[in-house]
């Protein structure tokens, strides 16, 4: 699920106080401080990159004459003074970025709390704050890539500038994206602590850690299918292990929704989704074969547990489904029997 897809399933507080403007207003002013630290960060880096292109430009240029002098090792010590302070400073606008951007998300809670007037005690203050955040953080969606956005008489270099910005910047843009959702996640746990019992604050709890899931995966699945960048070996272990930790409690606010309405096939389907992201076969199959028997004629859960049941060996089970697909005249049956064998490893 994206972002977008999940808007509508958080109640917002923010449409009953009439206040979308507003919060759009401080939305956007946050965005404008966001891309006011970005750019500082690369004027940093071009400046660097400038400095030592001259310096070696200028050693190169004059190798002739400072070859036969002591004046070589002055320039060659010149230049490694540049590159060691680059590095230096790195790691310290790295480390004040990421502060940076930790503070960037508690003045835009503090900004949306004047809007919201917010009280602690009041449920829809923290369903509120939860939705601002998460738009916030659907704000984000793409815009990696427009941070070096070209003049239109160099619009042939824009298919390049894009990629670099998306390569230098992803990060950036995932980690703000990540320090909202994990407060939007925050928020609902009050929430829920203020009506516990409440199955609406369960569900949106349960839809936060799954738009949390959503970004993980996207970041620790995606395919370098340009070949120019990618997260790291490093930082696809780390995500998938919070991919790993927000799906499990994800799975947990599901089942105590499934604890109130046992017979919400919606539920079922959420976990079975869970579950497959978790890659456990035996629960997902467990959660498609209750929905079948809340939706007897759904034909599209059929193909789905038939697909799973010749995945994991249980070819007489799939081939019942596939002859009540075919008897349904449901266009899919031939592409479930081609499943069949997909278990065997002879």
């Amino acid at each position: 699920m994206t972002l977008s897809q999940l808007e509508n399933e958080i109640p917002t507080a923010v449409t009953t106080l009439d206040c979308h403007h507003l919060i759009n207003e401080k939305m956007n002013s946050a965005l404008s401080i966001f891309d006011r630290i970005i750019r500082k960060y690369s004027f940093f880096h071009f400046s660097y990159l400038i400095l030592t292109f001259s310096e070696f430009a200028l050693f190169f240029y004059f190798f002739a004459l400072l070859s036969q002098s002591a004046l070589i090792s002055i320039a060659l010590s010149t230049i490694f003074l540049t590159l060691f302070s680059y590095f230096i400073f790195r790691v310290y606008w790295q480390t004040t970025k990421s502060q940076q951007l930790i503070e960037l998300k508690n003045l835009f809670i503090t900004d949306v709390k004047s809007v919201l007037d917010y009280q602690e005690e009041i449920p829809e203050c923290h369903i509120g704050m939860a939705n601002a955040l998460c738009k916030l953080a659907e704000s984000l969606i793409g815009r990696e890539y427009s941070f070096y956005l070209p003049p239109k008489w160099l619009s042939i270099t824009s298919s390049f500038l894009e990629k670099l910005s998306c390569w230098a910047h992803w990060k950036d843009c995932h980690q703000l994206k990540e320090i909202a959702l994990v407060a939007a996640v925050e928020q609902q746990i009050k929430h829920v602590k203020c009506e516990p019992t409440n199955p609406d604050t369960h569900t949106s709890l349960a839809n936060t850690y799954i738009i949390l899931t959503g970004l993980y995966a996207l970041s620790h699945s995606h395919e370098e299918d340009d070949g120019f960048w990618g997260p790291s070996r490093e930082d696809r272990k780390q995500m998938h292990q919070k991919f790993r930790i927000a799906s499990e409690r994800a799975i947990e606010e599901l089942k105590i929704l499934s604890n109130f309405a046992p017979n919400d096939p919606w539920i079922h389907e959420q976990l079975a989704y869970s579950y497959r992201d978790l890659q456990m076969p035996a629960e997902e199959i467990s959660e498609y074969e209750l929905i079948l028997r809340l939706m007897p004629s759904n034909t599209e859960i059929m193909y789905k547990l038939g697909v799973l049941y010749f995945e994991q060996g249980h070819n007489a089970l799939g081939l019942h489904l596939y002859e009540q697909l075919r008897h349904a005249h449901y266009k899919k049956a031939l592409a479930l029997i081609r499943h069949y064998g997909a278990y065997s490893s002879i």
